[in-house]
This record gives structure tokens, C-alpha cells and sequence, in this order.
């Protein structure tokens, strides 16, 4: 939406900040609703979620395309949230139940590179477009053209998966082999080739247990200190890369520059295509790493250095790979923020926020990874936790923007963000080193409490 901010001002004769709030609103939406609709993806299965979720989605979309008032767009940019954000838990769900622990990096990163790909591509293809005006509307009203693309787009996808997705929930499925109970947890694909999942003779023994419907689990999830620190660090990393993408449409189409909506275009390209680069090398990226810990931890208690009976720190193995990004990450935003501020050379502006786009989307592969280590039964819900505090935060640092760079400059906003996220990166060593007690410490209390 970002590219169609000026236009979308014009149009509803609104301020900058009265737009910032749509944006703020779609990031609640984002945030809360996946806690909900994951729970009972992880209950009910992913495909009548997705599918429904998919519906929904095309049809608001479609009230936003004959959009005519302001108060009608904070509604539906709401409702259009929540229809679709859930998605992106469940598929970090659905690689999860594909894959095995050795490679849940590879495909967490490469599915959460696909996911995030109209977050990332969505402004470059917005500029486009704009720009041509789709029958000959005027440039205050082109903005519709983007509404009636995603509708279309939403469209296919939603006749797509409901006839190829098949359902993985292994509390329904198990490892394929069990034949789902309920119609809407069958594709119609699924049908054709039935003999390759071998339902005449199901594992049974794969068969997970089935959860019940908590809608806080979510929040629960949250709460544990080595997750909470996990989710925060990262989820200012998503927040500095949300002003990012909101800065090169406000300040890159202001004087000094005054680039056309066609150039902003271009540089959005390199933003887009860094952060798809980052998912997917992070992802194997975190494989190797994990082999290697692997590894060693096993050389260790083989040679009599560690105890038999130690446990494997599956923390420290997936996020400690991360750290050389995530203060990179720190030194990129805070020149990319001062490079807009002192006007200097749009190079230097466009390659740092290339390279922040790659730390961003690679720290999303990070968090989903390790999520679906420590909650394999209940991946859904655990990735709507990250989704849940990457979003409020990118919602409350949108919904202040604009005051901050008034007051501070955009400068100074980067500068300050840069700073929070430097002491939580100090902060992530913490739970790398301790965060392993923590969760057995709690698992024993859970058990005596049984």
C-alpha cells in the first residue's frame, strides 16, 4: 500500500498521518488475528483455513477495489488482515509438517520467502501498476488497478488450493497415510492419486494428538521469557524494515527529489528481490549451522566432556548463525536513515535498503525455524506468536512515524530503532545460554502439576 499513499491522499483528502493509521490498522489486524485462526488450523487442519481464509480475502478485496470514503478504507484494509495474515503462520505450519528437523531450516526459509513475497514485490508491482493507468484512469484514481489485481490474483490462488492443497496436520494425517475424517480436510486432488498415500494401510503410530481449540495459546507462547526475548529482537528488525519500504514512498517522491512513482518503482526492486535472497540462503544457512552443533555436541559427550544425559541446545543451534546479520542489520538501517535525511547519493540509499531487506526477511526464517523446533505439535500457533509481536510493533512505530521524524528527523528515527535493537541482540545471548533451563525448569513443574 505504501506506493499508493500520495494518491490515496489526494483522492480521500486526507493527511499523511490519517493514512499512516490504515497501515497501523492492518498491522493490528495482522498481528491479532493469526493467534485465532492458527488454533484452529492447528486443531481443525490447515486446508479448510487456508482455503476460507483465501475467500474471504478476494471478496474484501474487491470492496476495497470500489473504494469511495476513508472511514469504508480503515474498515476493510482491517478485515482484509485478518482474512489473510493467518496464512502466513499456517504455511510455516505446513513446511513444518513436510520436513524434518535436519532441514526445517531450508524449507521454513524458502516457504517464508514465497509468503512474504507480495510484502516485498507488492510495492515495486503497485509503482507499475499506477504508472500505466489501466484504461485511461486518471492518476488519483489508478490506485483501483492494484485492488483489482490482488482480487484477481486471490482468486486463482483460491481455486488453486482448493483443489491441490492437501491437508498435513498430523493430527488428522499423521505422516500422510491416514485418510482425513471430514470432507473439507480432503482435496479433490488428492482423489486421483490416493493409491501414493497409501490409505488401505495408514500408520497410525504417526498420528499426533489433537489439540484443543485455546485461543490464547498464542499469547501464552509469547509469554515464555525465551521465546519473548527471541520475538522482540526480531520483530524490531520487521519494524525497521516496515519504515523502510514507508520511507522510500514518502521522502523518495518529496523534494529534494521528486522521483516519479516509475523510479520508485525501480528502487523498490532491489528491496524486494534482497529480502527473497535472504529467506531462502538463511534457511540453509540454518541447516548447516544446526548439523554442525549437532556435531560437535555429539563429539562432546563421545569424548567424556559433556554428561550422557546433556541436553542438545536447540536455541543456541538455530539462532546462533543470526548474530552476524542482526548487528549488520543495526549499522545498515541506521546510514540508510541518515542517507535520506542528508540527501545523499540514492546509491548508497538503495543498497542499504537492499541489505536491510536481507537481514529482515533472513531474521523471519530465524524465528519460524526455531518456533517449529520448540512447538513441532502446535507450529501454527507458534508462528502466530511472531506474527503477533513483528506486527504490533511495525503497527506502533508506523502510527508514529511521522510525528518522529518531525520531531527527531527520519535521521534520528532509524537512529533511535537501531539502538532498541542493539540492546535486544545483547539481550538474545541470554536465552541462547540459559534459555534451555528455562524450558526444562518449566517442563518439570508442568508435569508435577499432571
Amino acid at each position: 500500500m505504501f506506493p499508493m499513499m500520495k494518491p490515496l491522499e489526494k483522492y480521500l483528502d486526507k493527511t499523511e498521518t490519517d493514512l499512516n493509521l490504515a497501515v497501523l490498522v492492518y498491522f493490528i489486524g495482522q498481528g491479532v488475528s493469526p493467534s485465532i485462526i492458527s488454533t484452529f488450523a492447528d486443531v481443525y487442519g490447515r486446508r479448510p483455513v487456508c482455503v476460507m481464509s483465501l475467500f474471504c480475502y478476494v471478496c474484501i478485496t474487491i470492496g476495497l477495489a470500489l473504494l469511495q470514503n476513508y472511514p469504508t478504507l480503515m474498515v476493510l484494509r482491517f478485515l482484509q488482515s485478518c482474512s489473510i495474515s493467518g496464512i502466513i503462520a499456517i504455511n510455516s505450519g505446513i513446511a513444518s509438517d513436510v520436513s524434518s528437523i535436519h532441514n526445517k531450516g531450508k524449507y521454513v526459509g524458502f516457504t517464508s520467502a514465497l509468503t512474504l513475497s507480495g510484502q516485498a514485490l507488492g510495492p515495486l508491482i503497485s509503482c507499475f501498476l499506477q504508472n500505466d493507468r489501466i484504461a485511461g484512469a486518471p492518476y488519483r484514481t489508478a490506485w483501483r488497478a492494484v485492488w483489482w489485481y490482488l482480487s484477481i490474483g486471490g482468486f486463482i490462488s483460491f481455486i488453486l488450493q482448493a483443489i491441490f492443497l492437501i491437508e498435513t496436520n498430523k493430527a488428522i494425517v499423521g505422516d500422510l497415510s491416514i485418510k482425513p475424517e471430514k470432507w473439507f480436510n480432503i482435496a479433490p486432488y488428492t482423489l486421483l492419486i490416493k493409491k501414493q498415500f497409501h490409505w488401505d494401510t495408514p500408520n497410525l503410530e504417526s498420528k499426533a494428538i489433537r489439540k484443543r481449540v485455546n485461543l490464547l495459546r498464542s499469547l501464552e507462547i509469547c509469554l515464555y521469557p525465551e521465546v519473548a526475548i527471541v520475538l522482540f529482537t526480531f520483530g524490531i528488525q520487521f519494524a525497521c524494515w516496515t519504515l523502510n519500504l514507508n520511507a522510500i514512498s514518502s521522502f523518495l517522491t518529496s523534494a529534494p527529489y521528486n522521483y516519479s512513482i516509475k523510479k520508485v518503482a525501480y528502487i523498490y526492486l532491489a528491496p524486494g528481490l534482497s529480502g527473497l535472497i535472504g529467506c531462502v540462503l538463511s534457511g540453509r544457512i540454518i541447516d548447516y549451522n544446526y548439523r554442525k552443533e549437532v556435531k560437535i555436541f555429539r563429539e562432546k559427550i563421545s569424548s567424556g566432556k559433556l554428561p550422557a544425559d546433556s541436553t542438545f541446545n536447540i536455541i543456541r543451534a538455530r539462532l546462533w548463525s543470526s548474530m552476524p546479520q542482526n548487528f549488520c542489520c543495526i549499522i545498515v538501517y541506521c546510514l540508510f536513515g541518515w542517507s535520506i535525511h542528508k540527501h545523499w547519493p540514492i546509491p548508497v540509499t538503495i543498497v542499504m535498503s537492499a541489505l536491510g531487506s536481507y537481514c529482515s526477511m533472513a531474521s523471519l526464517a530465524y524465528c519460524s525455524s526455531l518456533l517449529c523446533t520448540l512447538f513441532p505439535l502446535e507450529t501454527s500457533s507458534a508462528n502466530a506468536s511472531y506474527n503477533l509481536i513483528r506486527c504490533l510493533l511495525a503497527a506502533l512505530f508506523t502510527a508514529v512515524f511521522d510525528k518522529m521524524n518531525k520531531s527527531i528527523t527520519v535521521g534520528g528515527t532509524f537512529s533511535l530503532l537501531c539502538g532498541l535493537m542493539f540492546v535486544f541482540n545483547l539481550i538474545m545471548y541470554i536465552p541462547m545460554q540459559r534459555g534451555m533451563q528455562w524450558i526444562e525448569k518449566r517442563e518439570k513443574k508442568q508435569r508435577q502439576n499432571k
